[in-house]
């Protein structure tokens, strides 16, 4: 286990719990950067990101991540090669593809590592999800520090959190058991 991760995690987790209001989530999701566009076009927007699928928007995110291993020869994605990355079976999978299913949070967490999001693309997922970063949940404080850290790779996500639940804070369940 990497010490200085796991000291940047509770730096990181102490810093934003003295944030005056406490350990707050910033739930802001806008993409829009350009304050000259209409408010009926903002609106527009938003209503057509809304109604895009878990699915979709995961698929979205894969792509933005330009990794020859999730495509085929042909450029065609090869989802199998992106579940298997994230740890998801693929039956969970083909049920979030045809929206069978609601996710549970276990399983949108390790997307969220999976698709290296940043904070607000991390919230974004879990609400569309249908669940949330809860600000009293260890686990998540965790997750949430690893991501502002930038730590990504699952086996250190792993390990983090084994060490938390280990020493101190046996209630954490590990996103990868």
């Amino acid at each position: 286990m990497k010490k200085f991760l796991l000291t940047a995690v509770e730096d990181y987790i102490s810093k934003r719990s003295s944030q005056i209001g406490g350990f707050s989530l910033n739930v802001t999701t806008a993409k829009i950067s350009n304050p000259a566009i209409s408010a009926g076009i903002r609106e527009r927007l938003s209503l057509s990101e809304k109604e895009k699928s878990l699915y979709d928007v995961i698929v979205e995110h894969i792509n933005k991540l330009n990794n020859r291993d999730f495509y085929r020869k042909n450029g065609e994605l090869n989802e199998a090669a992106f579940y298997k990355y994230a740890f998801i079976d693929k039956s969970t999978w083909s049920s979030l593809r045809w929206g069978l299913i609601k996710l549970k949070k276990k399983t949108l967490l390790k997307l969220v590592i999976a698709l290296k999001l940043n904070e607000d693309d991390a919230v974004d997922l879990m609400h569309r999800g249908s669940n949330s970063f809860d600000p009293k949940d260890k686990r998540d404080q965790i997750i949430l520090a690893l991501i502002n850290l930038r730590v990504y790779d699952p086996v250190d996500v792993y390990e983090v959190l084994e060490e938390y639940r280990l020493n101190g804070y046996p209630e954490i369940e590990n996103i990868y058991d």
